[in-house]
Order: structure tokens, then C-alpha cells, then sequence
């Protein structure tokens, strides 16, 4: 998984502007801090600061009382949120906003 940083971040070593480029997650935290490395150190992010860039990605979501095969469509700045899309056995897609993407289940439909 990447993550894309979205706040200007200088760690207490280096003098680097982090913000918006691409890093590798190394841990995830209690769902709701991830580790990056970022020259040999290991920087901590809320999920508020970064943007996980999980575009494409197959997800199974509990949508309808039954699992559902969805798929991520990346994070929707407007809404300040992580799109996902999910298909019904009738064919009909449907379109979910979270603003955690480990916590699925907490959702909206309301996308601007």
C-alpha cells in the first residue's frame, strides 16, 4: 500500500518538504495511524494527513445483509473521503463514501 501525504510535514531530523509525495506504508496503526519510512526512520500519520492511494483495489464489503465484491475507486477530495463501488447480483452499482478506509462499514451514500 502508498500513501500520498497531504500536510506539510518536516521531520525532526531532516529539513524535506513531505507533502504530496508518494511513500510506502510500512504498519498500520489501531486503523487510524499509519507508518511511513521515510529515509531509514519510520514517520507516524494520522489518517487526516495522508491520502491511501488503494485505487482499483478488490474489497469485500457486508452491503445488503450478504458480502458484496467491491472495488476502490481512490480518495474524492470534495468529500474529503475514500470512494468504493460495489455490484448486486442484478447488476445494479452502487457507490459508498468513508472517511476511514480500514472501518468500512461506517459509510455514506450522500457523495457531493
Amino acid at each position: 500500500m502508498k500513501a500520498k501525504i497531504n500536510i506539510n510535514y518536516v521531520p525532526m531530523f531532516s529539513n524535506k518538504n513531505m507533502r504530496n509525495n508518494t511513500y510506502n506504508v510500512n504498519k498500520i496503526f489501531e486503523n487510524n495511524i499509519i507508518s511511513i519510512e521515510f529515509e531509514n526512520r519510520l514517520i507516524d500519520f494520522k489518517l487526516n494527513e495522508v491520502e491511501i492511494l488503494n485505487k482499483g483495489n478488490y474489497i469485500e464489503v457486508q452491503r445488503n445483509q450478504a458480502k458484496r465484491d467491491g472495488t476502490w475507486l481512490g480518495y474524492c477530495k470534495e468529500n474529503k473521503g475514500y470512494l468504493l463501488e460495489y455490484e448486486m447480483p442484478n447488476g445494479k452499482r452502487f457507490k459508498n463514501l468513508v472517511k476511514n478506509p480500514f472501518n468500512i462499514n461506517k459509510y455514506t451514500t450522500k457523495i457531493k
